[in-house]
């Protein structure tokens, strides 16, 4: 597997231990990272997923900022911007 596209419900999953999947999405972003695998998104996930933490799972505002630092372009994630 070459890398690993993340859209926001994936996103949702990992970083809300709340959410039914996040178990799964855990233990594959593990997985990937350990591999040193791509992961993929956009800039539109990211902005559905400071909505999605905001409402409907209401993530505090200073806990949503850290989610999205932690989606970090720099390391292993390739994002696309998109027009």
């Amino acid at each position: 597997m070459p890398g690993l596209f993340i859209d926001t419900s994936g996103w949702g999953h990992l970083f809300d231990k709340k959410q039914a999947f996040h178990a799964q999405a855990s233990g594959i972003y593990r997985l990937v990272r350990t591999r040193r695998q791509k992961i993929l998104t956009t800039n539109y996930v990211l902005v559905e997923l400071a909505a999605l933490l905001t409402s409907p799972l209401q993530i505090p505002r200073r806990k949503i900022v850290a989610i999205i630092e932690k989606v970090n372009p720099r390391h292993l994630l390739t994002w696309y911007m998109l027009m």
